[in-house]
């Protein structure tokens, strides 16, 4: 999951080529292959140092490696350069990266480092009373309005920590929380009061390698659906235990505000995939968030880079059989037949994901079920990097019924005042 930096210079030779167009390569010395683990690569992807998480998603480059030309490697050990992280491109590339700002990118091999967003909802009360977010709040900015419930719009960010670190920059800054200072922030699942019934979201949004970014609408929402479904069962059904029995089950089966946290619920948000099964629980607390925030990156990262290896064959994620098949519906049971599913073991028929996500009983995610899915997320080439976030995670599911229920639900106390969390 390391990305590490690179000096990247122009190089006049393959400005030159008649030959070959050399506009999508990028040339590295024999010794900075070996030393960036690249000796058996074809490409790699670099975006520039400097830029925000939000910005990279327009800088990202994926280049197919060739070796250095030799004229170029003495120019560059004459200026002075390490040559061991040092590559070169043509001028135009040069600039494109570097925008005239930065000598130096980020490489990451594979498709590492891809960005994670989200925009969880809570509650605002007035002792025992909800008070309507949209009366007191604006519907657009970092903090708004999403109807009734409150939102928070944090900037995207490559890890967990920073995500969360984004999130805890706008509850802290009286610029976005001037308006609501007076109220309670309530994080959870569900809340009802006389006049109606209020399903708190915990969205998460997945970015996109290059790659994929690439694809056409149509084959992108292909691969959203298995996506979407790999997180459902390897997070959304294990969410179910914090959610709570009683308040879960009404969240997803007794809502009359409509459904939500079912099975299947995805959108596609500005071409990337958002994930909306979950609930707002994770906001309770910055160190659950991270846990959940982490989790899921590991799940998508995971999936990137086995498809990455497969180079980016659609039927390893979305057979064409199933182009016009609703594969959420119940009596689906073709998610054995898909490649990455059957890599992760997530092949749980629809049916299943139907009366797990949607009947929501906390019941289900007992402690068989909470080790037989730590033994899969140990198993994920990504498990070593995320598993601080897995194994916290994992220590919260398995609280007793009492602790999960008793969990402190101000945003107030937990965010801004920093009371501990459970474990």
């Amino acid at each position: 999951m390391s990305r590490k930096r690179l000096v990247l210079m122009p190089s006049a030779l393959m400005d030159k080529n008649k030959k070959r167009d050399e506009s999508s390569l990028i040339r590295l010395p024999g010794k900075a292959r070996e030393a960036l683990g690249f000796a058996y690569d074809k490409s790699m992807e670099v975006w520039p140092v400097g830029v925000s998480a939000e910005e990279r998603k327009n800088s990202t480059a994926i280049l197919d490696i060739h070796h250095a030309y030799t004229a170029d490697i003495s120019r560059a050990k004459e200026a002075g350069h390490d040559i061991t992280n040092t590559a070169f491109v043509t001028t135009k590339m040069q600039q494109m990266l570097c925008r005239g700002k930065y000598t130096e990118v980020w490489v990451a091999k594979g498709v590492h480092d891809t960005i994670v967003g989200a925009d969880p909802e809570f509650l605002l009360f007035q002792g025992s009373k909800i008070v309507r977010a949209l009366n007191i709040l604006p519907h657009e900015g970092k903090l708004g309005s999403d109807g009734a419930m409150a939102e928070v719009r944090p900037d995207p960010a490559i890890g967990p920590e920073e995500l969360v670190e984004n999130i805890f920059k706008i509850l802290t800054n009286d610029r976005f929380t001037s308006k609501i200072k007076d109220f309670d922030w309530r994080s959870g699942c569900y809340y009802k009061d006389n006049e109606r019934d209020y399903p708190i979201g915990g969205h998460i949004h997945v970015g996109n390698p290059e790659r994929v970014q690439r694809l056409d609408s149509a084959r992108r929402n292909f691969f959203f659906k298995t996506l979407n479904k790999i997180l459902d069962e390897l997070l959304g059904v294990m969410m179910i235990r914090l959610d709570g029995a009683e308040d879960g089950c009404s969240r997803r089966t007794k809502c009359t505000m409509g459904k939500y946290g079912y099975f299947g619920e995805w959108r596609n948000h500005n071409g990337r995939l958002e994930y909306r099964t979950l609930s707002g629980m994770w906001l309770t607390h910055p160190k659950l968030a991270g846990y959940v925030i982490g989790t899921a990156k590991a799940i998508t990262d995971e999936v990137f880079n086995r498809w990455n290896d497969r180079g980016y064959d659609m039927k390893y994620v979305h057979p064409t059989e199933f182009n016009n098949i609703n594969p959420y519906q119940a009596g689906f049971d073709g998610w054995k037949e898909i490649e990455v599913c059957k890599d992760l073991g997530c092949i749980k028929s629809s049916t299943k994901m139907h009366e797990l996500l949607n009947e929501s009983k906390s019941a289900s995610v007992n402690k068989g079920a909470i080790e037989e899915w730590h033994k899969k997320m140990r198993g994920l080439s990504t498990y070593a990097g995320y598993a601080k976030y897995i194994d916290g995670l994992r220590e919260v599911l398995s609280l007793p019924s009492k602790d999960v229920g008793s969990l402190e639900r101000s945003i107030k106390k937990n965010w801004l005042e920093g009371k501990p969390f459970i474990i």
